[in-house]
């Protein structure tokens, strides 16, 4: 009779063994067909393993997962709300819930889950959610000052960083200033003295920029003022257009007109190509430029930028090559740039036009002092033939400041 017990006792928990082996494969199964974007054959698999099992969770969680990325959400809600209201609460579930919320547009409702994710677990993804939830909500200082404390402490968190970088730069009004020293040795000669300010905002959809330009060169001074615009063509090109006019004509052209259209062919390559016209009271300069711009990978950007100008039948050409290093999270850029050729760095004046050659070498880096102001110093050293065969130094040191808000 022990005999006879003890096979049973064996047969039932090798029978037990057996299915738990077989559910744990089919669970491991449901999950690879969910990673490969097979949505309907994990959903079949995860069904007969909660009819095996009605009482595991992680079937049921995984199941919402599943129907949230195959954009059923209502049958997401259907699981994850009865698992929310059988206790004790379930995190996991809780920021399901949450997260597929937001993928449905529902917000007021990711905001009341995560709410009660903070209130209950205290959780730092819960705050990252409301923060979320907060700006699509429209709320965005409210969103802005929970990721500013999370980022105080946890500051490299990239979660929170990239919702915060996406927050500052949806502000739809920008202030930029700038001035340049460029001094010079060997032979020296008074320094000149370059500014601009800027103000750009949208017009609907359309990013709109007027700038205004003074420039002190020699014993000249001059102002131009201008303004472009940057519409969209198509999902991966914009044009940039151009216009100034010389409020008085000293040192900048008459007037101004240009066009650059940009295009980005694929997560690597960005080219663009377009001209300009400079309208000097004696002569009219034409200028020729475009950009292949190639992404290295780990936020290195390596550009290469031609410009060909014409005045009176005569051709100059500079070639101009920069590497930049990015961290688009913190908006911080470390950017070095060569050029050689005739077309200045800063501004250009009618006397600047010649087969005279320079060469350039510069170093520049941009830093976010806080959401709304950034900060970006240039330093540049020129070696610039000034007459035939006659070399000086010129030093340009420039600041630009930005403003968001």
């Amino acid at each position: 009779m022990k005999t006879f017990l003890l096979m049973v006792l064996v047969i039932i928990m090798t029978t037990q063994i057996s299915e738990a082996q077989t559910n744990e494969d089919l669970f491991l199964e449901a999950r690879e067909k969910a990673f490969s974007e097979d949505y309907e054959g994990s959903i079949n698999l995860l069904r007969t393993l909660q009819k095996s099992e009605p009482g595991n969770t992680d079937y049921g969680i995984f199941l919402a997962r599943v129907y949230s990325w195959n954009k059923n959400y209502q049958a997401a809600f259907d699981i994850l709300e009865n698992l929310l209201q059988k206790g004790p609460l379930l995190k996991e579930a809780l920021e399901v819930m949450t997260t597929t919320q937001l993928w449905a547009g529902n917000h007021s409702e990711a905001l009341r889950y995560s709410n009660q994710g903070i209130e209950a677990f205290g959780d730092l993804n819960f705050k990252i959610q409301k923060a979320r939830a907060l700006f699509y909500l429209e709320r965005r200082k409210e969103a802005q000052i929970i990721l500013s404390e999370i980022l105080k402490t946890d500051p490299d968190n990239d979660t929170a960083l990239e919702l915060y970088t996406e927050i500052v730069q949806k502000k739809k009004h920008v202030i930029s200033a700038s001035y340049t020293n460029t001094s010079f040795s060997s032979p020296a000669i008074s320094p000149w003295h370059s500014a601009w300010l800027f103000y750009k905002t949208d017009l609907g959809k359309l990013p709109v920029l007027v700038k205004y330009n003074f420039g002190s060169i020699y014993d000249r001074k001059g102002s131009q003022l201008e303004a472009e615009a940057y519409p969209k063509i198509g999902k991966s090109g914009y044009i940039q257009l151009n216009a100034g006019i010389g409020l008085n004509k000293q040192v900048f052209p008459e007037f101004k007109a240009g066009a650059e259209y940009y295009h980005t062919l694929n997560e690597r390559f960005e080219i663009s190509g377009g001209g300009r016209i400079l309208g000097f009271e004696t002569r009219n300069v034409f200028l020729f430029t475009g950009q292949v711009s190639y992404n290295m990978g780990k936020n290195f950007n390596l550009t290469y930028r031609p410009y060909a100008a014409l005045a009176d039948d005569s051709w100059s050409l500079t070639h101009s090559l920069s590497f930049a290093l990015s961290n688009p999270l913190k908006e911080n850029i470390w950017k070095l740039d060569l050029q050689y050729g005739s077309v200045p760095y800063e501004y250009i004046t009618e006397t600047a036009f010649s087969s005279l050659e320079t060469f350039r070498i510069g170093l520049q880096h941009q830093w976010r002092v806080s959401g709304q102001v950034l900060l970006r110093p240039v330093l540049m050293y020129e070696n610039e033939e000034y007459l035939p065969s006659e070399y000086r130094n010129r030093f340009n040191v420039q600041l630009i400041t930005t403003v968001r808000f």
